[in-house]
């Protein structure tokens, strides 16, 4: 503090205000002396003080500040001094505090708090220094720094007896680290003598142990050696009995069962896997002389034995045996089968030989039943017996063929007998093969394969594969026998055609609902019994007819084991068109002969069946539909209905007719001798007929309603037509997979009829054929007629046909009328259907199009027909006011001079008059009014104009003449209204394509004024008129 004090007071500055202030000259020897004594004292207080205390000076403090930062009063066993306060030796102690307590107390200020400089302090202080007031003040200095040290010499001996205590702690301490450090040296020589202890005892230990495992390895060798003898003992002899009981010619069947499982036990071990009893690997007998040639011993034997078991089980399934012997036998083979693990093999085996014996037994039925018919005669009978010579000549494509083409030699009626005795034989044949693979799957099998978990699925795969198997050779037998005989020309009519196609499906259907049910209802019981089901066959047996509509809901349970192929279908559907093709030509050939040799003349009645037929191919009633939709099915898989082509059941599409309101009599009961388009209507659907009529739609149609439209007098060739036409309509209900091939022949052959009608008729060629003398009105009226009955009849039908075939409305009505085996069965063999799914081989333009090509296809071609009808119709109409028109137009106007007109009438409008009555009484019983319209109205249009251009040539001065004009011109008019036309009218429509358009009437409503002012004009405007109409 004092070392402070004097730097604060020491600088120029203060030596200067000193000197100032005592002057040199003043004696100083007072002061020397009072400072020198105490700095005497001072140092001898000093050297007294202990050295080791001086020493630890620094660490006291360090410690005095510790416990100050630390906040702590007291030190260990030794309070706090008193009489000194803490806040003094604190390290936050600010020593500036003490310099002004000290200023203070001498009076003076120190320099640094003044703000003026110290030589101007000095000059301007007022108190004098002396040596009293400083002896006073060094005084005080002194004491307060004996304080200080009194103070600094009580912490000081605080902290010595802090330093003196831990001391002792550290003295005590350190005795006990030596105390441990000697027993741990002691500990440790112990250890080391355990240690040497302890490696000698494991090295004895090891030694021992070393010694015990090469007498255990020894033993285990001579252990080893002796299994691996025994083992490849054992292995020698088994197989020595394997090859022995395999290689003998008669052996006991009942010993199978241990020579499988002994041929199992060898493959086990060459397998690698350990041995039952001995634990030996293969590894290890491998490397043996003796057993080098096992594994190629074990393959053989194998082979032989699995020889030996297939043929077992083949003979056991095929063989007829009584049942105890058959259900020992059965019980060895089907568990020496599964011990194999060849039952797929032996199941195909089975199939081929049961394939096999098909083929004989059929080729005897087949010899047999060409050889009972007794059309054959000797040589075709000796080539007969000679291919029966051979066994197996099915099996052979050719041999084959030649053995079906024996069918060719056959009636009708005997190759019908030979088809239904032979389907009926292969049908006992698969009968009996499910019977014996059912008590089969039943009994042993199942027993055989209680331990596979998946044994209901080797069950139903094994039925499935044979069955198909089977029976899809079966078909093949059957479309050949078939495809055989209908090559040729020999069948004669569509019912001969329907007859053999359903017997021909009778094998499948018969095999679905008879033997395949069954055979399902039986797998289904065993599956039961055993306390497992099969999940194939019972979602295809869950499903009803209130399931969601897929095709697997509809399928038989008899289909989960058996699903016929196409083949019997793909056969019937190329002789069926074969055959449609064939008539077809016919059909079209006799159409021209008709039409060539038609003398146009009304047919006097028209038979009642003829009008049943149109109105048949015409039907939008449901129940008809419905009808002809199940025609196909019922005729052909259905038993009961046995003749679908028969002629009796064509009146069974329609619903009979009701009763007619007018009071007239029925057309069906009393031969009509026109024919009418009848469109029956019961559905709400819309039917165009004619452009002129339609049912319109409504949501309820509890009565049938009829669209009568004129009849229509017609001659014998469209009467043909119609009957053509039916059957083609009949081909469609009993085959539909023809229906785009027969649609396409029918506008083929209406094409062909329209045609020839035209040609015969408007090209004159009856009369170049010498058919007919000349062509007169009637001629052409009549012909007319027949093109506008097609016109209104091919609308109708094609309506009729799109309802009928429609996809959705033909699944529905198949499925909610028919049984679901026979639709099945049908769809299966492609016979339900649009579309044929087998073009003829020899025409390529046959391919199948898509429905929705098909259906445009139709619909195009049948409307440019019906375009052609409209184009020739309007042609007859033109040509018959041609001629009346001609035949005017020839008399001349020799009764009019040209400038005048004559005062008592034109002879040349009388003439024209008659002429067009004449005309009206001939065509008012042959043409309906529609048809009058389309050749009045242009005809008397064209007379209109022929009278004006005489009539605007008088001039407007002659007025007699234009009088005599006019009265001719009402006389004209009054005569074509009493007809029931309008003279203006008729002029303004001098086409017929636009009278027979429709939707204008002719009826007489122009006033005498305007028909005047037409025919007789002013004379400025008359020439310009004259000339555009004329235009």
């Amino acid at each position: 503090m004092l070392r402070s004090y004097l730097a604060l007071q020491t600088g120029p500055e203060s030596s200067a205000a000193l000197l100032a202030e005592y002057p040199p000259s003043q004696d100083f020897s007072g002061y020397v002396n009072l400072t020198s004594k105490a700095y005497q004292a001072n140092r001898r207080e000093g050297i007294a003080n202990d050295a080791r205390e001086w020493r630890e000076d620094g660490t006291t403090n360090l410690q005095g500040d510790y416990e100050h930062r630390g906040g702590a009063a007291t030190t260990d066993r030794s309070p706090w001094p008193t009489s000194v306060p803490t806040q003094f030796f604190a390290v936050s102690y600010d020593t500036a505090s003490e310099l002004d307590m000290l200023s203070n107390a001498v009076g003076e200020s120190l320099p640094a708090a003044t703000s003026t400089s110290p030589p101007a302090a000095a000059a301007t202080s007022t108190q004098i220094v002396d040596g009293g007031t400083f002896a006073a003040d060094y005084e005080y200095l002194e004491s307060r720094n004996k304080e200080l040290r009194a103070w600094e010499s009580a912490v000081e001996k605080c902290l010595l007896q802090h330093v003196k205590y831990r001391s002792e702690d550290f003295f005590v301490t350190s005795r006990q680290f030596s105390s441990l450090s000697s027993d741990a040296r002691t500990v440790l020589a112990n250890v080391r003598v355990a240690r040497e202890g302890g490696m000698r005892a494991g090295e004895h230990f090891i030694a021992e142990y070393f010694r015990i495992g090469n007498l255990y390895r020894r033993r285990q060798n001579f252990l080893q050696l002796n299994a691996i003898a025994t083992t490849a003992q054992q292995v020698l002899r088994r197989l020595g009995d394997v090859e022995n009981w395999a290689a003998l010619p008669e052996r006991d069947f009942g010993e199978v069962l241990a020579i499988s499982s002994a041929l199992v036990d060898l493959e086990t071990v060459l397998r690698g896997t350990k041995d039952a009893e001995q634990g030996i690997t293969w590894k290890s007998l491998s490397q043996l002389k003796c057993l080098a040639e096992v594994p190629g011993r074990v393959r053989k034997a194998r082979k032989t034995l699995e020889k030996v078991v297939l043929e077992e089980y083949c003979g056991v399934l095929v063989s007829n045996l009584n049942e105890s012997e058959a259900s020992e036998r059965l019980t060895a083979v089907c568990e020496s089968v599964t011990r194999l693990g060849v039952l797929n093999g032996a199941n195909h085996l089975y199939q081929v030989r049961i394939v096999e014996l098909l083929l004989v037994m059929a080729q005897e039925t087949l010899v047999s039943l060409f050889m009972n018919t007794g059309t054959l005669d000797d040589a075709k009978a000796n080539e007969l017996l000679t291919i029966a010579g051979n066994r197996v000549a099915l099996a052979v494509p050719a041999a084959r063929e030649q053995l079906s083409g024996f069918a060719k030699y056959l009636r009708f009626q005997g190759y019908k007998q030979v088809l239904q005795q032979f389907v009926d034989a292969l049908v006992d044949f698969v009968t009996r093969v499910s019977q014996n693979w059912g008590f089969f799957l039943t009994g042993e099998l199942r027993v055989a394969l209680a331990m596979y978990e998946n044994r209901h699925i080797l069950i139903e795969t094994a039925t499935r594969e044979l069955l198909g198997r089977v029976c899809g050779e079966a078909e093949s037998l059957i479309a050949s026998l078939l495809g055989i005989y209908t090559n040729g020309s020999q069948l004669a009519s569509t019912a001969e055609l329907v007859q053999l196609v359903r017997i021909s499906v009778q094998f499948p259907m018969r095999v679905t609902s008879d033997v395949a049910d069954r055979l399902v209802s039986l797998l289904h019981e065993g599956g039961n019994e055993c306390g497992t089901s099969t999940g194939f066959l019972v979602s295809s047996t869950a499903s009803g007819p209130n399931s969601p509509s897929s095709a697997a809901d509809w399928e038989p349970t008899g289909f989960a084991v058996y699903r016929p192929t196409k083949v019997i279908g793909t056969t019937v559907q190329r002789i069926v068109k074969r055959f449609f093709r064939y008539q077809h030509s016919i059909h079209r050939e006799n159409v021209i002969m008709v039409t060539e040799g038609e003398t146009w003349a009304a047919k006097e009645a028209v038979d009642e069946s003829i009008q049943q037929q149109v109105e048949d191919m015409c039907t939008m009633d449901a129940t008809a539909l419905q009808t002809f939709r199940l025609r196909s099915l019922r005729a052909l898989f259905i038993s009961g209905h046995s003749d679908g082509g028969c002629s009796q059941q064509r009146h069974s599409g329609s619903p009979p007719r009701a009763a007619d309101t007018g009071g007239t009599d029925d057309l069906l009961s009393t031969g009509a001798t026109k024919l009418y388009v009848r469109v029956r209507c019961n559905t709400g659907a819309a039917v165009v007929a004619n452009s002129k009529a339609a049912c319109v739609p409504t949501e309820v149609a509890p009565v049938a309603e009829t669209d009568e439209l004129e009849g229509r007098l017609v001659p014998s060739s469209l009467l043909v037509l119609m009957d053509l036409l039916h059957k083609y309509h009949e081909y469609i209900a009993l085959f539909p997979f023809l229906a785009f091939d027969v649609a396409s022949r029918m506008s083929e052959l209406l094409d062909e009829y329209e045609g020839q009608t035209t040609a015969m008729v408007l090209g004159a060629r009856a009369v170049e054929k010498g058919i007919l003398p000349t062509i007169t009105t009637q001629h052409l009226c009549i012909a007319s007629q027949c093109v506008a009955f097609l016109i209104d009849f091919i609308p109708a039908l094609l309506a009729h046909l799109t309802a009928a075939m429609q996809s959705d409305l033909l699944d529905a009505s198949l499925r909610g009328h028919a049984p679901r085996d026979v639709l099945a069965v049908a769809n299966a063999l492609g016979l339900v259907g649009g579309v044929s799914i087998a073009p003829m081989p020899s025409d390529s333009s046959s391919a199948n199009p898509t429905p929705d090509r098909a259906k445009m296809f139709v619909k195009n071609d049948w409307n440019r027909v019906v375009r052609n009808c409209r184009a020739h119709r309007n042609e007859f109409f033109s040509k018959v006011g041609s001629l009346v028109y001609r035949k005017v137009n020839g008399l001349g106007q020799a009764s009019m001079q040209r400038g005048c007109w004559s005062a008592s009438g034109n002879e040349w409008v009388m003439s024209m008059l008659r002429e067009v009555a004449r005309l009206m009484r001939v065509l008012r019983p042959l043409l309906p009014p529609g048809d009058m319209d389309g050749v009045m109205v242009p005809l008397l249009g064209s007379l209109s104009v022929m009278l004006r251009e005489s009539t605007v040539q008088i001039p407007s001065s002659a007025e007699d003449d234009r009088a005599a004009a006019a009265s001719d011109v009402m006389l004209f008019t009054a005569n074509v209204e009493k007809f029931g036309y309008d003279v203006l009218k008729c002029a303004a429509a001098t086409s017929v394509s636009i009278v027979m358009q429709g939707g204008e009437s002719f009826v007489p409503v122009s006033s005498e004024e305007a028909v005047l002012q037409w025919f007789l004009p002013p004379s400025h405007t008359s020439s310009s008129q004259l000339a555009a109409e004329t235009k």
